[in-house]
């Protein structure tokens, strides 16, 4: 499990009244860590999400809601319940996109949501808890869960780590990051910017938490988030020219859309007789008919007779009539040409 520091603050929504059924979609909160080992007692150790629920996990066994209770079993954390991806008979959702369904998910007990193998299903599997009492939608994902297995001599060393990224309310009072700007209208609400820079591409994200940096909007980033590889943000193949895509012939990294030479054979696509196809000699048997090189021409003769059905003479002479299997109905020797040879032995039949 990766390792962060460990004075994680936790946010307490204190006061606002919360309507029902409320979503907190998404994963915009920072990262929550216990590390292995960590006082669950402490207050930097647990996720105080909201009055009612203050999730940590003691040196073993599941979460629990410090709140009420004093320990992990497998029916805690108390005032809450879980919906995980694809087990429990769940459907299929990605990270950040189950909350918003809540209505068609299954809900259980943490331990039981997970069929009683906690830690062979929960890391990076998306999920929903479901705050009771609050009546609050969450998504959340975790990313670290320390298994409690240890064969040694005793005593066994104390585990109980565990990590998840969650949803959070934008609209809660108060300056999360102290940059001056409230949380509801801060474009990094996590993320000190005093100026609210967003230059990078204006969607409404800073630019100092700005992960998929996209000014051509076509949703591939241009400028390195951190970390290097986002989900759902992959590179872009042509930074600056919207291209949905990103096809990428020869695989050289730069997209089609904004490439002069998309088959890498040395012959600009403007001049290229296969664009798309590597073909450095350029070689086309029915240039005249068609234009196309005969890499990517599937009629190379034009005869009408695709070269794979098979053609069996695909380098006809250009106007011969050809049978169904591209055979000129002239060549009676079978050469796929129709030549003085085929003329002697015509004219050797008419004279028998």
């Amino acid at each position: 499990m990766a390792t962060m520091a460990l004075a994680v603050v936790a946010f307490v929504v204190a006061g606002p009244t919360i309507a029902v059924g409320e979503v907190w979609s998404g994963l915009a909160y920072p990262r929550f860590e216990k590390l292995d080992g960590a006082d669950w007692t402490l207050e930097e150790n647990q996720d105080r999400i909201t009055d009612n629920v203050w999730l940590t996990r003691g040196a073993y066994r599941p979460l629990f809601n410090i709140l009420v209770e004093s320990g992990g079993e497998t029916d805690t954390p108390s005032d809450t319940e879980w919906a995980f991806s694809q087990r429990n008979g769940n459907p299929e959702f990605g990270p950040g996109e189950g909350a918003a369904q809540y209505g068609g998910l299954n809900f259980d007990t943490f331990v039981n949501s997970l069929d009683f193998n906690v830690g062979f299903y929960i890391v990076d599997r998306p999920a929903v808890v479901h705050l009771i009492t609050d009546d609050i939608y969450i998504d959340i994902l975790f990313d670290g869960w320390t298994v409690g297995e240890y064969e040694g001599p005793p005593p066994p060393p104390p585990v109980g780590g565990f990590a998840y990224t969650r949803g959070w309310d934008p609209t809660a009072p108060g300056d999360y990051d102290d940059d001056g700007s409230q949380n509801i209208n801060d474009n990094c609400p996590f993320d000190a910017n005093p100026g609210q820079e967003d230059s990078c591409d204006g969607d409404g994200i800073g630019d100092a938490c700005d992960d998929c940096c996209d000014p051509d909007g076509d949703g591939f980033y241009e400028v390195a988030p951190t970390p290097p590889m986002v989900p759902g943000c992959p590179l872009d193949r042509c930074p600056g020219l919207y291209n949905l895509d990103q096809t990428d012939t020869d695989g050289d990294g730069i997209g089609d859309v904004c490439e002069s030479d998309d088959d890498d054979d040395g012959v600009l696509d403007g001049s290229d007789n296969c664009p798309l196809v590597y073909n450095p000699d350029q070689e086309n048997w029915d240039e005249a008919e068609d234009g196309m090189g005969d890499a990517c021409d599937d009629d190379d003769d034009n005869d009408g007779v695709n070269d794979d059905v098979p053609d069996v003479c695909p380098l006809n002479r250009l106007g011969l009539a050809v049978d169904a299997d591209g055979r000129p109905r002239l060549d009676l020797n079978d050469d796929c040409f129709v030549d003085g040879l085929d003329i002697q032995l015509i004219v050797d039949q008419l004279l028998m």
